[in-house]
């Protein structure tokens, strides 16, 4: 399993289950271009935004146990097992996830690609 969810997204490429799309794209177009895809799809220019846009990342079986680290048939038994014994968060003050830090006032979300 993937450690984090760049990793997940190497796996995805690895595993041919990942179209990375650098055509602009306009935001609208998105959700109508997953539907029709049988790979998740990364978009790495959305007109109007600076960040990428990934979407059907679980979208298939396949996909879904490559992000579980198993075989589709144990997800329902990994699932179980965590609901059963959720793990405690661990707080980090470093790392990939705080690459980009927005707070009070200069959050805005509209400048997410949703």
């Amino acid at each position: 399993m993937a450690a984090n969810f760049r990793e997940l997204i190497g796996e995805l490429r690895r595993a041919g289950e990942l179209v990375e799309i650098s055509k602009p794209v306009d935001i609208r177009y998105i959700a109508t271009l997953v539907d029709q895809s049988d790979k998740a799809l990364l978009f790495t220019n959305v007109s109007g935004y600076d960040m990428p846009v990934i979407s059907g990342v679980v979208n298939s079986r396949n996909r879904i146990a490559i992000a579980m680290g198993c075989e589709f048939a144990a997800v329902e038994g990994k699932v179980r097992r965590g609901l059963d014994r959720p793990l405690d968060p661990v707080t980090v003050n470093a790392g990939p996830v705080r690459e980009v830090l927005v707070e009070g006032d200069d959050v805005d979300l509209y400048k997410l690609p949703i």
